[in-house]
């Protein structure tokens, strides 16, 4: 055998090897380079990574160099989320000085009365006595906000026969859960929503704050306002409130 068939028979099982070299496809250090089907005319295109809130992601844009780009998410600010009852900012029972029947009722759930306005009339007359009617006054001004009695009815002291209250002067009681009650101070801001309202959005203010928590609830109870007088609560209604806690 000629020695030109040995060294030809000797190259022979290098040649894969040197056709890798000369593609490109294998590296200097022996490992196979990965490429898509784009990058097979023998450039080399990194990879550039791109970081958004926390999370990595690999893309090869095809760039000639790597590029690291990095996007911030500002955060929300922090809110607190609870449900408040509106009522009027002064509501009182009104009672009758004497127990009796109740002869007249003058007043409807509703009407605006005025401070000593006569509500009712009371009979306190009994088998073989006849006493005079007794009035039972107002003593504020106001809207009466409910009836508890009927003409005819039996009344004693102790039962209300109506309750009046100021509907001119709104406020929104909120019971503050006792592991938020250090997040909440006078003078912050609340918007005010409501399921059944869907286009209901009213700006309150924080206004009082109570200094003791209830026993049972465990809860503190803190008191917004209207920041608007041309506001759309109404005394009664049940509302969802966002507290922005600055």
């Amino acid at each position: 055998m000629s020695v030109k068939k040995i060294v030809y028979l000797g190259f022979l099982p290098l040649l894969p090897l040197i056709l890798l070299l000369n593609s490109g496809f294998l590296l200097e250090d022996g490992s196979l380079e990965n490429r898509s089907p784009e990058n097979r005319n023998g450039s080399y295109a990194p990879t550039a990574v791109v970081k958004d809130a926390g999370s990595e992601a690999e893309t090869s844009p095809g760039t000639p160099e790597s590029v690291l780009l990095t996007t911030e998410v500002s955060a929300s600010p922090a809110c607190l989320y609870l449900s408040g009852e509106v009522r009027p900012k002064d509501v009182v029972d009104i009672f009758p000085d004497t127990q009796g029947k109740v002869r007249e009722l003058r007043i409807e759930a509703g009407d605006p009365v005025a401070s000593d306005q006569v509500l009712a009339m009371i009979d306190p007359s009994r088998p073989g006595m006849n006493y005079t009617l007794s009035p039972v006054k107002s003593s504020i001004r106001g809207t009466v906000t409910a009836v508890y009695t009927d003409t005819g009815a039996f009344i004693t002291p102790g039962q209300p026969i109506c309750s009046v209250g100021t509907l001119t002067q709104l406020e929104v009681d909120v019971y503050i859960p006792e592991g938020s009650i250090d997040d909440v101070r006078k003078g912050m801001t609340a918007l005010a929503g409501s399921p059944v309202l869907p286009d209901l959005n009213e700006t309150l203010v924080l206004n009082r704050i109570s200094p003791v928590l209830d026993p049972v609830s465990r809860s503190m109870k803190v008191v917004f306002i209207p920041e608007s007088r041309n506001t759309r609560l109404k005394a009664g209604m049940f509302i969802d409130l966002m507290i922005l806690l600055e």
